[in-house]
């Protein structure tokens, strides 16, 4: 069971109810990072957890009954690797008097409960896309690969780099992350949209440009390329470094792919790239939690939200970076 961190923190589990049902601001803000490394609950701070390797998995044995009467045995074999969860969390003051006077106007609580999970969430996005650039690139698409390219055939490009990762991984991927341009330019691809009228009428209609089919089209890109599930982000983060100044980037680079194993299994032993490794005993919880505690010297209530993780990389092999997928100047204006 959760805890407050400190004694004289109190939980606000009615500011968690505005977020708990549906994450608006990971929703609004296009984050992926839950999505890409799912959560997995430890007891401890820090320790080491246990996975297997495609050469431990995938191993050929004599499975039949032996001269003597008994059968031949097997043995599980295992590596390790770490994992150190930091205590990560973010709070903002919300005065006494601002909040009374502005009650019904504004809701101050509110507006700093979305300040400091937009901070957290931000922050673990950040770290999983370190953990995407510290792949090095395996393919990078040539010209007439790229998928911006209306003579590409992406369908056969992704059974070829499919077959790739099956050889390499001893499975198929079942996920890949792309930037949300990347999919605008996949769901007007020929070969794609041919290929979705093959699977259906219904299938190809998705693929139509319009915000209210937006999901559809993510979801009828993964069939035509014969993926369970696409990954979409929208995340855009501001890397200047002064306040009140303003340079907008996508958190994941536009013309990059991941193609990648996902499991959101309660364990690391299976084939998987990465997971979330979350601690709760020092008060964080994976939903929208809070607690706020009164600053009596500046007649404050300070609201606090906490998410206490370590993003860790499984299975290296589990994993394909691709780079150079579509071409900017498909996005210039005409």
């Amino acid at each position: 069971m959760a805890r407050a961190v400190t004694d004289i923190g109190t939980p606000r589990d009615d500011i968690g109810l505005f977020f708990e049902a549906i994450d608006l601001d990971a929703m609004r803000r296009g984050y992926i990072g839950m999505l890409v490394a799912p959560i997995i609950e430890s007891v401890y701070k820090r320790g080491r957890f246990s996975r297997r390797d495609v050469k431990q998995v995938l191993k050929s044995t004599d499975a039949s009954r032996t001269a003597s009467g008994g059968y031949n045995r097997v043995t599980s074999r295992f590596d390790e690797g770490d994992f150190s969860v930091k205590e990560r969390g973010l709070e903002e003051r919300v005065d006494m008097n601002e909040h009374a006077e502005n009650l019904g106007m504004i809701d101050s609580e509110l507006v700093a409960a979305e300040a400091t999970r937009h901070g957290v969430l931000e922050d673990h996005e950040l770290r999983v896309i370190q953990k995407i650039n510290s792949v090095a690139v395996a393919e990078t698409l040539s010209a007439g690969d790229k998928w911006s390219n209306d003579a590409a055939d992406v369908v056969k490009y992704f059974a070829r780099l499919k077959r790739v990762f099956r050889l390499q991984c001893g499975v198929q991927p079942n996920c890949m992350v792309i930037d949300e341009s990347a999919l605008d330019v996949l769901a007007v691809n020929p070969s794609v949209i041919e290929a979705a009228g093959r699977v259906g009428s219904s299938v190809e209609q998705a693929l139509e440009f319009n915000d209210v089919n937006r999901e559809l089209r993510r979801r009828a890109v993964a069939i035509a390329l014969g993926l369970q599930e696409i990954i979409v982000s929208k995340g855009i983060h501001n890397t200047a470094g002064e306040p009140l100044e303003s340079s907008l980037s996508t958190i994941f680079p536009e013309d990059k792919a991941v193609l990648m194993v996902k499991s959101a299994e309660p364990t690391t032993r299976h084939q998987q790239w990465l997971r979330t490794v979350h601690w709760s005993a020092g008060g964080s919880r994976p939903g929208c939690a809070f607690e706020e505690y009164v600053e009596p010297q500046t007649k404050s209530n300070v609201i606090r939200h906490l998410l206490d993780t370590d993003v860790i990389e499984v299975n290296r092999e589990a994993v394909m970076v691709l780079g150079g997928v579509l071409d900017l100047d498909f996005f210039a204006a005409a």
